[in-house]
């Protein structure tokens, strides 16, 4: 069975453009931090024409890994993913391709080695010329949510649903430790009382609360 990948594909999302259900060869994985629900998982994907190893699974897509199911040299269709932009000091901003969903046309024992001749990936090869013509839609970047310490308040600006809609939300399930720009849109099912808190670095007051995404309600 020949198997077609969306060659550039990868090109157009990590300089951040929209790339409607790439298909895609996974050639590795690696387990990265945690353990049980909070493991988390790194791959490197090709699209045939270029590999890159900053791909993130979210953590409900674990099972199909750990069970064997996605494989090296799987062929897959990433049928929902977002990316986010981290900030490496010293190293410039690197993107990050974060899957959400995706469908294994063909499971790695099936194919049983890479397709094509792909190279790697580097920011490097991001130029400043236009882009050529492409029937793919940008991705509006979400701008970094505001968070405000209580030990130190300050006012912001009341974020309205006109606001909410006008960015591109994460879904909670999609976060890691590796972004800094996201924008999620949950509502508050829990909050706790406000407590005050003191050690050597100085005094302040805290609280926790419950968030829920409104397709989970």
């Amino acid at each position: 069975m020949a198997h077609k990948l969306s060659e550039g594909s990868l090109e157009i999302i990590m300089n951040g453009g929209l790339y409607d259900k790439p298909i895609m060869q996974v050639l590795g994985s690696k387990k990265i931090q945690g353990s049980g629900a909070n493991e988390r998982f790194r791959l490197l994907v090709s699209d045939g024409k270029h590999s890159h190893s900053f791909a993130m699974l979210a953590t409900q897509l674990n099972d199909i890994l750990i069970s064997g199911q996605l494989s090296d040299y799987s062929v897959v269709q990433i049928n929902k993913f977002v990316t986010s932009v981290l900030k490496n000091t010293g190293k410039g901003e690197k993107r990050v391709m974060i899957i959400l969903d995706v469908t294994i046309i063909s499971p790695g024992t099936e194919v049983g080695k890479k397709l094509g001749d792909p190279q790697t990936w580097s920011e490097d090869s991001v130029t400043t010329t236009a882009p050529a013509p492409s029937p793919m839609r940008p991705v509006p970047q979400p701008t970094p949510a505001q968070v405000h310490s209580l030990a130190k308040p300050a006012a912001g600006p009341n974020l309205d649903s006109s606001l909410l809609g006008s960015q591109m939300t994460h879904p909670i399930a999609s976060l890691s430790p590796y972004q800094n720009k996201w924008v999620i849109k949950a509502r508050v099912m829990n909050k706790s009382p406000i407590r005050t808190w003191s050690n050597a670095k100085g005094e302040g007051k805290l609280f926790s609360m419950d968030l829920c995404e409104p397709s989970k309600l």
